[in-house]
């Protein structure tokens, strides 16, 4: 049974003049109109494109070599030499650190306040961490747009943007690949969470203060506060990522009857390791990280929202939970929620999409973020920090429709 392939130029073959001008080989050529043949027979030994790093013999030729990295949804891209690729590495944890301590060190530098410069900022943060994920869809991006989406991702969470160990693997198959960085991001959160404890903990005992210590003053802020301050910020650094991780395990495509994992067309779906995967990391993390954080945020505000001597407008509240619902109004403290059920609807169509057809996907998209600027223009979440410029509910809507127009216009 024939299939078409998932990107066109990794399958050899003769012209095709239907994909003409849309594919460039490294060597500037058609692949199109030249194709594989002199007068008539194939001169080349592959099934595949090998020159493009693709494996030879693979499934819809969708498998990278094992020089080469994944690239986008069905490219490859051949790795840079080792000490380049560690080096980058290194360099990408130490710009996640970094932007985890400028965040934390912000909100730290002003306990108990909410600024318009912080809202600013995480307004920021959500439109780059939806907008990365345009990257995902199979539309004609121009390359300066996809090193734009690469780069957006890298500054706005913490995943294969910044931390891709692709090209550090020595595992026999992509599936072993994923499956280890499956279990990676799985427990990132609780190993982020026990680091920032330890870091916490010994601070406050060189610094002579107990991290169970009671504050003295209603307005002090205690190192109990600080960490839970930075284990809700590395989260939700984390968060697109994490849904990221949670659906592709989930993700197959079907090809002659049979369903393969889309990340490696060579693993059979739902039988032996994969379904024991889906039991085991998938199952668990669609529970916990898509479903149980935004829960967990949203009874943890609601609590504090009906407990009385202030509610949310405690200074502890403001401190450990302020960056989820300082910047909203007291009626639109959940207002988050609707933010996150946004990333959670881009990142599943993001997944998934491709099994609909680049139309439907691309529509389906274009229909989400309407209705999320149709909710922010009825909602009106944000507070009115000067009553002549609402600038931070200006601002979110100004960004939906920079994304929205990003995905017509392509």
């Amino acid at each position: 049974m024939f299939a078409p392939c998932i990107y066109a130029p990794a399958c050899l073959g003769a012209p095709n003049l239907a994909l003409e001008n849309q594919y460039v080989d490294q060597n500037g050529k058609d692949p199109a109109t030249s194709g594989m043949t002199i007068n008539g027979t194939n001169t080349s030994t592959s099934n595949c494109a090998t020159h493009l790093a693709f494996r030879n013999q693979s499934r819809l030729c969708h498998t990278c070599n094992a020089t080469s990295k994944r690239k986008g949804i069905a490219r490859c891209d051949v790795c840079p030499p080792l000490a380049q690729t560690i080096g980058l590495m290194v360099l990408g944890f130490f710009i996640a650190i970094g932007i985890i301590v400028f965040l934390v060190m912000s909100a730290i530098k002003d306990p108990g306040k909410v600024l318009v410069s912080d809202s600013i900022q995480k307004i920021l943060i959500n439109y780059l961490q939806v907008t990365a994920f345009a990257q995902k869809f199979p539309l004609r991006w121009p390359q300066f747009l996809e090193d734009l989406f690469e780069f957006q991702g890298a500054i706005s969470t913490i995943g294969e943007h910044l931390l891709n160990p692709d090209c550090l693997s020595t595992t026999r198959s992509a599936a072993e690949l994923f499956y280890s960085k499956q279990a990676t991001y799985a427990f990132a959160p609780f190993i982020a969470s026990v680091v920032a404890f330890v870091f916490w903990y010994l601070k406050g005992f060189c610094s002579g203060e107990s991290f169970f210590s009671k504050r003295s003053q209603p307005t002090d802020t205690t190192i109990k506060d600080k960490c839970i301050l930075t284990i809700g910020t590395v989260v939700y650094f984390m968060f697109p990522t994490l849904c990221t991780n949670a659906f592709s395990i989930f993700h197959c495509r079907t090809v002659a009857g049979q369903m393969y994992l889309a990340a490696d067309m060579e693993e059979p779906c739902y039988v032996g390791r994969h379904l024991y995967m889906v039991l085991l990391l998938g199952l668990s993390q669609l529970l916990t990280y898509v479903f149980g954080l935004p829960l967990l945020v949203l009874v943890f505000l609601r609590r504090n929202k009906l407990l009385g001597g202030g509610g949310l407008q405690k200074h502890t509240t403001i401190v450990r939970y302020g960056l989820f619902y300082g910047a909203y109004k007291e009626s639109t403290y959940y207002w988050e929620i609707v933010l996150t059920a946004r990333k959670i609807m881009v990142v599943a169509l993001s997944v998934f999409g491709p099994g609909l057809g680049t139309e439907r996907q691309a529509q389906m998209v274009l229909a989400v973020l309407l209705v999320c600027i149709s909710l922010e223009i009825a909602g009106d979440p944000f507070k009115l920090f000067n009553d002549r410029f609402r600038i931070l509910g200006r601002l979110e809507i100004a960004t939906l429709f920079v994304q929205w127009a990003t995905m017509v216009r392509y």
